[in-house]
């Protein structure tokens, strides 16, 4: 029974996610379901900025975090396309990456999976644990990778929040295989999804170009026509 929920679940998932075109609200759905269906408590997603003409300047861009326990606003920023962090290895590699428990992490990153590392900055100002982590790449039609979801600590059944120190080891479990496996379909979909919104995003503002473009022409031939130019592209 909790197989075919799940598999009903992601099917409506997946029409939920084909019906938007607004990529912020997107990205803000695709986490909270990628979320709902792992049981995670916090996570994050990023897009991939690609550049082909050097792709020493491609970006991962953190947009999205949510966080059933604590409250946090983190400004936009971006990070290379390299192994250097977590996220860089999922887009490098182009798969996911479980960590069952980023606090048994070696401090030398040479030892661990994937050279992973955990800053515990976050932790320390806010006395919230980052404790399992799974980070998924989300990939376009083409196989490429587009974004990634992270996931951060798998809570326990029954578990509504992660308050005290003993929550983060008594109520805080490794994500499953199965976790992984309907989380990468989640992924899989949203790749999707989100290569559509951003096409039609694109396409909006080629639109938009094109009409502005047309009223400066016109503007320029007979600038009494102005008002009238600028009322009609509206």
């Amino acid at each position: 029974k909790e197989t075919n929920d799940n598999v009903k679940y992601v099917l409506r998932v997946s029409r939920e996610l084909n019906g938007i075109r607004d990529t912020k609200k997107l990205l803000s759905l695709i986490l909270q379901k990628a979320r709902e269906i792992a049981n995670a408590d916090a996570g994050s997603i990023y897009t991939v900025e690609w550049n082909d003409q050097r792709e020493s300047d491609s970006r991962i861009v953190f947009k999205v975090t949510q966080n059933e326990t604590v409250q946090q606003e983190l400004e936009e920023f971006s990070i290379k396309v390299n192994e250097q962090s977590i996220v860089g290895s999922a887009v490098v590699n182009q798969q996911s990456i479980n960590i069952p428990d980023l606090y048994e992490l070696s401090h030398d990153p040479v030892q661990n999976p994937f050279h992973a590392k955990h800053d515990k900055t976050f932790d320390l100002k806010t006395g919230y644990q980052c404790r399992s982590m799974l980070t998924i790449p989300m990939f376009d039609i083409s196989y490429r990778v587009i974004g990634v979801i992270q996931l951060i600590n798998r809570r326990l059944p029954g578990t509504k929040s992660l308050r005290g120190t003993s929550d983060f080891t008594k109520a805080v479990t490794e994500f499953s295989n199965i976790d992984i496996e309907y989380a990468e379909i989640v992924a899989q979909q949203a790749g999707i999804a989100l290569e559509n919104a951003l096409l039609t995003q694109e396409k909006e503002q080629l639109f938009d170009g094109f009409v502005n473009a047309a009223v400066t022409a016109i503007e320029q031939r007979d600038p009494t026509t102005s008002g009238h130019s600028h009322r009609v592209a509206n």
